[in-house]
């Protein structure tokens, strides 16, 4: 059964943005690892990277539903989803620090289909 507020083509499209976007950025993500001068860590770089999606993410909760406070739209499942997205990102980054885009692709396109079956 299908719930009332699911929309198929939405969910597809919204999958196939986020694939070419994560192909995009470990690209990106791999030339900046790989071509360092200042060689910071794995952590470092991560963190510094991560620190612009906090305000997008802080702007989603606030906006959410602001007249019920702030992150009161959140269910137990959007914070497990976002958790499970921020460990997903350190993996990626150690696939990518200790492996190339190609074999993090081939991961992530795995992950997909074993997750659509």
């Amino acid at each position: 059964s299908t719930n009332a507020g699911a929309n198929v083509i939405v969910g597809t499209v919204a999958v196939l943005i986020e694939v070419i976007l994560s192909g995009f950025a470990s690209i990106y993500f791999e030339k900046v690892i790989k071509i360092d001068p200042q060689q910071l860590s794995i952590w470092e770089r991560n963190f510094q990277l991560a620190l612009g999606s906090f305000p997008v993410y802080l702007c989603f909760i606030a906006t959410d539903s602001p007249a019920e406070g702030f992150g009161s739209g959140w269910s137990i499942m959007a914070v497990v989803v976002t958790s499970l997205g921020a460990g997903g990102g350190l993996l990626v980054a150690l696939s990518i620090k200790y492996g190339d885009s190609i074999l993090k692709t081939l991961a992530t396109t795995g992950a997909i289909i074993l997750s659509s079956v």
